[in-house]
């Protein structure tokens, strides 16, 4: 039933039905970027907060963009096989329950800690959205589409980076980590109430996850004999 459901889904994606999901993946895109750069201009107020040295709390940032980088490698694959709709949908809910957790944190350690969990649970909705906008889209209209995309990621870092270090004083560094998990879960219920998303097409043979593996290693040490 399931199959048919997603099967019908994709044979009706109609320009009515991309677009009202285009702007939905938008707001999920600023909201993933709104948060990832309103932690920087934070650190000098979470180093007073935990009482730890900046060098220490100052790891929340690259905790989160590593962890964030290597994961997406993963859900690519994923979503070949699974569906990008499934994968967007488990990553934006992992994005919510984590974000809202993070203002659980009682140490400098416990905050690293979980700015890496929102880095892996995260990574999956961008890149996948823009993979799904690729498959939805006809090339002539593909560019305007992730163009919007885009300019909602910067969009995101601009008011990440400005608003939140603007509110932290009136609401509190916890409350900002609450309002963006409480906004999210708004977009996230307007994606369910989208239905059903369709899959990438199934007609090409994919690869296997050790050859995608074994690709990755070979990349990687080129890179580094280039670098030599």
């Amino acid at each position: 039933m399931t199959k048919r459901t997603d099967e019908t889904s994709e044979q009706s994606t109609t320009p009515q039905r991309r677009e009202p999901l285009l702007w939905i993946l938008c707001a999920a895109a600023a909201l993933i970027f709104f948060q990832g750069y309103m932690i920087a201009p934070l650190i000098p107020r979470l180093a007073e907060v935990f009482q730890a040295p900046g060098q220490q709390i100052g790891l929340i940032v690259p905790a989160y963009m590593i962890a964030y980088g290597i994961l997406t490698l993963i859900y690519g694959l994923l979503s070949d096989r699974l569906g990008r709709g499934r994968v967007i949908r488990a990553s934006l809910l992992a994005f919510i329950i984590l974000t809202a957790l993070t203002a659980t944190a009682q140490s400098a350690s416990q905050m690293i800690a979980w700015r890496l969990l929102t880095g892996l649970g995260a990574s999956g909705v961008v890149p996948m959205s823009l993979a799904l906008v690729a498959d939805l889209y006809p090339q002539n209209q593909r560019g305007r589409a992730l163009g919007l995309l885009f300019a909602a990621m910067e969009g995101g870092m601009a008011f990440g980076s400005t608003v939140g270090a603007i509110l932290e004083p009136f609401v509190g560094w916890r409350m900002l980590f609450i309002g963006t998990a409480v906004v999210t879960a708004g977009v996230f219920g307007l994606l369910l109430r989208f239905g059903s998303l369709p899959k990438a097409s199934s007609s090409r043979s994919l690869p296997s996850f050790k050859s995608v593996f074994l690709g990755y290693r070979n990349l990687l040490g080129r890179i580094q004999l280039v670098e030599l």
